[in-house]
């Protein structure tokens, strides 16, 4: 039997991705190693950084150069409003609106009981206790209105009954099934200024 060579262990990595598969690996690899090769050592480059250079922020749990993360050190965000999200790319479009100006939390996913994501699965922990011990007065739940957004928001309100804590959703209008990466700023502006009780 043949050894590997570099070619097949970067499609055989490259599938592991989500919205990979073998053939879409392959089609990856070979465009970078044809037509894309002038971008391969920039690529490379990148990915090692990310690697070596990227920390998870023990506050909020999103990515970055620093721990604490840039937004969760800015001491002008008002802490008494915390907004819940699936992830970083979440934050990333939301903060693009200028619109929220109080901290964050990433629940690292959302439940999923049909990919075997359960509760201890995200930052779920994490949160009811930054809940007990920080002032936050209003909590924003900003998932996507699918199917595991809302039963992961519906957790959410269970797990903090009996809390003295508002809690908010955004306002419905975002359509369904969307995710809030995927939305313009306006949309998300006016979701975030609309929000209401849950």
């Amino acid at each position: 039997m043949r050894e590997k060579g570099p070619i097949e262990e970067a499609v055989k990595v490259i599938a592991q991705m989500p919205g990979f598969g073998e053939k879409s690996a392959s089609r990856l690899v070979y465009w970078l190693l044809g037509p894309g090769r002038e971008i391969l050592p920039g690529l490379i480059s990148s990915l090692a950084e990310l690697a070596t250079k990227i920390k998870t922020c023990s506050l909020c749990g999103n990515y970055s150069l620093t721990d604490p993360c840039g937004l969760c050190a800015d001491k002008s965000r008002d802490d008494s409003l915390l907004m819940v999200v699936a992830d970083g790319k979440d934050v990333a479009a939301i903060e693009k609106t200028k619109t929220y100006k109080g901290e964050y939390y990433l629940l690292a996913g959302l439940l999923s009981p049909r990919l075997g994501v359960g509760p201890e699965d995200l930052r779920i922990a994490g949160l009811l206790k930054r809940l007990k011990i920080e002032p936050v007065k209003e909590l924003i739940i900003a998932l996507s209105s699918s199917q595991e957004g809302e039963a992961t928001s519906q957790w959410l309100v269970q797990q903090m009954a009996g809390m003295e804590i508002k809690i908010t959703r955004l306002a419905r209008g975002l359509p369904v099934a969307a995710s809030i990466e995927y939305l313009d700023a306006e949309s998300l502006k006016l979701a975030i200024e609309g929000r209401r009780e849950f």
